[in-house]
């Protein structure tokens, strides 16, 4: 008697094997980003009991988050009976279905909380809906510029209690979680919370541009110039040329007298294919190795490097001789 009175005031919808509302990021529980500025798209998937008589799905994000999405730009679909098709251990198949037009979606910008309300659920009783938004790494709280290794940028997102490792071994990363409270008839309440999806920024190493001048031969310092683009798959870090390009920047470098000189580009996450083409020598200069070189960042503290050598151009030398004498004479 004691048990039925119990499950007569607090009915709760759980399956352990079929949560009642499930999150996923880039259609899975865990997103390896490409770069700190990468935008990351997250779902929320709800199945609505078929005693509904108001849905509320609320997403708060973590400090180091937030929305990319304006609430015009969230979309709620009603995706209809059938189990969410789980087309791999741990992801879920993109859902198409119809817009729940009646669905408020609003955004608070300072507690960083999205909430989504199904004023009249009835319509969808047994029904699993879906919100779908876009979210990324808030550079005010962690701005990749302040920081030049991966240790400084991890230690930043874990002094803000932002890291989690324990519940999903080798997903560490920036966790979140959605929650949805339904309203019944009778006045019953379901109360749920998702899984934990996690993001994790890229680890970052660092590149050299290494230019060798065996002469010095004009009369001007010579200036030369790079231009440096950096892909990163962190899926497939082979695959580069279908990932993101990270870093696209031109470089210049003058120098003063023969000899070496480098151009170190930090912050360039680790697995990533740099190619780097010397676009500019000036005419004095001739290049005597290839004007195109590639490197790969293979660790955080491994510099990589990229080597290019001019020598000067004697044609233009010895015409500058002769103008030179011309003129003296």
């Amino acid at each position: 008697p004691d048990l039925e009175e119990e499950e007569a005031v607090t009915p709760v919808f759980t399956n352990y094997y079929k949560p009642s509302i499930e999150k996923y990021v880039n259609s899975d529980v865990h997103a390896d980003l490409a770069s700190y500025k990468k935008v990351f798209t997250y779902d929320i998937i709800a199945y609505v009991t078929k005693d509904a008589e108001t849905t509320t799905i609320t997403d708060t994000l973590v400090p180091a988050l937030k929305f990319r999405s304006a609430a015009g730009e969230i979309t709620v679909l009603d995706i209809g009976t059938t189990e969410p098709d789980h087309t791999a251990e741990g992801t879920v198949a993109a859902h198409a279905g119809a817009v729940i037009a009646d669905a408020a979606v609003s955004l608070d910008e300072e507690t960083r909380t999205l909430t989504v309300v199904i004023e009249d659920s009835a319509a969808y009783r047994g029904h699993w809906v879906q919100v779908t938004f876009d979210a990324c790494i808030d550079e005010e709280v962690i701005d990749i510029d302040d920081y030049t290794t991966y240790e400084e940028a991890a230690e930043a997102i874990t002094d803000n209690g932002l890291v989690i490792s324990e519940r999903y071994p080798g997903h560490e990363g920036i966790p979140n979680t959605a929650e949805y409270t339904i309203i019944g008839t009778n006045e019953n309440q379901y109360r749920s919370t998702s899984n934990t999806v996690t993001v994790t920024p890229p680890e970052l190493g660092k590149m050299q541009i290494i230019k060798t001048l065996q002469d010095f031969v004009a009369d001007e310092d010579p200036t030369f110039v790079f231009e440096v683009n950096v892909w990163y798959n962190p899926d497939d870090p082979e695959d580069w040329e279908n990932g993101d390009l990270v870093y696209s920047n031109v470089h210049t470098m003058a120098c003063s007298t023969y000899g070496t000189k480098t151009v170190t580009i930090d912050r360039l996450p680790v697995g990533a294919h740099a190619i780097v083409e010397e676009v500019y020598s000036g005419a004095r200069y001739e290049a005597v190795s290839s004007v195109t070189a590639t490197t790969d960042i293979l660790a955080a503290d491994v510099i990589a490097n990229v080597t290019f050598t001019n020598r000067g151009n004697r044609s233009e030398e010895r015409r500058v001789g002769k103008e030179c004498r011309s003129r003296w004479s």
